[in-house]
């Protein structure tokens, strides 16, 4: 086998043409049967190190990762930490066959070896989190090595999955114990969960168990982002960049919204995000989310199936409600509702109430993420609402609004939840200006 370099830049290239090398052993085999035997450890700890510690090139990885793959059956727990070692190497951000190699490789030793399910999970889910060094925090797209590595990793989750359907609870226990802190870059956040809302696009199995793990580190973001401080924080820089503004009669401001105190928020030229931060990761995930929903309800979009990394922007993918009274608005509106797979959003619906109720509801100090609901039940799905003769979309409100009810009138349940009921009922019932007088609930 050729020899593998320690001294290597990012590109895989060498520092100097005075490297320092080590030799992987002639045979693997023989290294494991040795220290298997009690014969040799010596031998088998530094080949653990050396696989361990350097950099390996594509092509030493695919010649080993062929050589390991012939050895599947004597990979047993006697071998574990050369096989901890060996699924660690990187390979998600790779090409071609060495991609192919290792994920053949694992498919064998976990069908043979499904003691080792957990832990290659917990490997593979950890990939969902790698951020391309090269990204700007504040870019909202994804880059081709975070896509490579989404999608690399997710092929060989199906395939895991497809081998041993029984171990999808110990994926979601991964996915949720590998969930980035709330404190951490936003980038990651929402790149940790768009990997798992592409998961769950192949895997519907896995949808509702998957959101309820989103829906929970959100409700964190949520209750640590208090609308007021959020406000406050926004009002702060905008007073001073509004100042200058005026001074230099600077016109790239824009007024984008009206603060509680009726004050114009500004957007801050030049810049992207919120100034809080965990509202500014929680607003990035909320846009993913909606992206997401409108996704899973399209006829077209499940036809074309698109990775669910990219964000759709929710203004391009819905036609402006202005001049609506012209034909060729409304022509252009009913054809989107008829790209509504309405069974679909049905059941993407149930679930979001689902972890609404068992969320959402019972936390006290949310603020913003209640919206998802509002969205699908106030008839966002449909670019036109009034357009939609069927109004289908009006059976989510009634059953939204006959969950919130029922929660707040019945006596079983506690005060505090009750009055969080009807609190969300006024608020939606507010805000859903599409609603009839009578709903039948």
């Amino acid at each position: 086998m050729s020899k593998i370099g320690i001294l290597k830049t990012s590109d895989g290239t060498p520092k100097s043409s005075n490297r320092v090398q080590f030799r992987v052993p002639l045979s693997v085999k023989t290294t494991l049967s040795e220290y298997v035997k009690g014969s040799d450890n010596r031998v088998y700890q530094e080949t653990v190190s050396l696989i361990k510690d350097n950099h390996i090139v594509d092509e030493d990885l695919l010649t080993l990762l062929k050589e390991v793959r012939s050895l599947v059956p004597i990979l047993d727990k006697k071998v574990k930490l050369f096989v901890q070692v060996f699924l660690h190497i990187p390979w998600a951000h790779r090409y071609g066959p060495v991609v192919e190699e290792y994920q053949n490789f694992l498919l064998d030793l976990l069908a043979a070896h499904n003691y080792y399910v957990e832990f290659a999970f917990d490997v593979l889910v950890k990939n969902f989190r790698k951020v391309d060094p090269c990204a700007e925090e504040a870019d909202l797209v994804p880059t081709q090595y975070e896509k490579n590595i989404s999608e690399n990793v997710q092929k060989v989750l199906r395939n895991i999955l497809k081998v041993i359907p029984l171990s999808q609870h110990l994926l979601i226990k991964q996915c949720q114990s590998q969930y980035p802190y709330t404190c951490l870059p936003a980038r990651e956040q929402e790149l940790y969960a768009g990997n798992l809302l592409a998961l769950s696009k192949h895997q519907p199995s896995l949808r509702f168990p998957l959101l309820k793990v989103i829906f929970a580190k959100m409700i964190l973001l949520d209750i640590n982002s208090p609308l007021e401080e959020v406000i406050a924080m926004e009002e702060d820089e905008d007073d001073d960049e509004e100042e200058e503004a005026t001074k230099t009669n600077d016109d790239a401001t824009t007024t984008i919204s009206a603060s509680l105190t009726g004050r114009p928020l500004v957007k801050r030229p030049g810049t992207e995000g919120m100034r809080h931060p965990l509202a500014n990761t929680l607003d990035r995930k909320m846009v993913r989310l909606f992206s997401f929903i409108k996704s899973e309800c399209s006829s077209a979009a499940q036809e074309n199936e698109p990775n669910s990394l990219a964000i759709v922007s929710l203004e391009e993918s819905s036609t402006s409600r202005e001049g609506m009274d012209h034909p060729e608005k409304q022509a252009q509106c009913n054809n989107l509702n008829k790209q509504i797979n309405w069974s679909s959003a049905q059941s993407m619906f149930e679930e979001i109430k689902e972890a609404f109720s068992h969320l959402i509801l019972p936390t006290h100090g949310s603020h913003h993420i209640q919206f998802l609901i509002f969205y699908m039940a106030a008839g966002g799905l449909s670019s036109d609402p009034t357009a939609d003769k069927g109004q289908t979309w009006l059976r989510f409100a009634e059953s939204f609004i006959a969950l919130l009810w029922g929660r707040g009138s019945n006596p079983n349940i506690s005060p505090v939840e009750r009055l969080a009921a009807l609190g969300y009922l006024s608020s939606f019932i507010a805000r859903s200006k599409l609603l009839p007088l009578r709903c039948d609930i």
